[in-house]
Formats: C-alpha cells, sequence, structure tokens
C-alpha cells in the first residue's frame, strides 16, 4: 500500500461503500487516486461485485470543485467520507483504510480538508 504522495499522486487500496445510506448500501474492494485536483476511487471488479453496482459505474471520479467535504467516518474500519455534489452518484460513499493516518496526511499534503 502506498503511503507518500509521489509525484503529486497518491494512491491507497481499501474498501468502498456506497448507497443512499449506511444500511442501504453496497461494498467493495477498491483503490482511492488522488491528486490535487481531483479523488477518483475505482472499484476492483471480479463477478461477484459486478452485481452489486446496481447501475453504478465501476469508478466514482471527483473533480475538487465537486467535493463539498471530506470527514472522517468510522464503523468496522476508519475511513473518509466524501460528501459531493454529482447528482448521478450516490449520496453516500465512503473508503475504508486500514491505513488513514497516511491517507489523511496525504489528502491534506494535496490541499484537502479532512474534518473530524
Amino acid at each position: 500500500m502506498s503511503s507518500i504522495v509521489q509525484a503529486g499522486v497518491f494512491r491507497q487500496v481499501g474498501a468502498l461503500t456506497f448507497g443512499y445510506s449506511l444500511l442501504a448500501s453496497s461494498e467493495a474492494f477498491g483503490q482511492l487516486t488522488a491528486t490535487q485536483n481531483s479523488i477518483v476511487l475505482s472499484i476492483f471488479l471480479g463477478r461477484i461485485f459486478k452485481s452489486i453496482l446496481h447501475g453504478h459505474a465501476e469508478k466514482f471520479e471527483f473533480n475538487k470543485t465537486k467535493i463539498k467535504r471530506i470527514s472522517t467516518y468510522n464503523w468496522t474500519l476508519p475511513g473518509i467520507r466524501i460528501f459531493h455534489t454529482k447528482e448521478n452518484y450516490p449520496p453516500f460513499i465512503v473508503f475504508f483504510s486500514f491505513r488513514i493516518a497516511h491517507l489523511e496526511a496525504a489528502l491534506r499534503r494535496l490541499g484537502y480538508t479532512v474534518e473530524g
């Protein structure tokens, strides 16, 4: 797992939860890729995970201008929740990380504010 920003890009493998709430969501493994201008959450697809997408894209791309805020989120694992203004994406999107301190530090170095 990457824990440093190299050439302005940070990548980390973790888990994604996305849907309309924690109780009405889908889960998958994926990767977060962050730059100063965007955050992309890519879903690792296998036969099992294709069925959970329910019409959603295989990745969620957020231009920095579409991110309202990022906050820490604790469930079974620590993570970050991305509050956004993309109408075609589910409102509840969380990236869970085994190395949350590295994720938060990298996002801050790239110019994002992580609340919580």
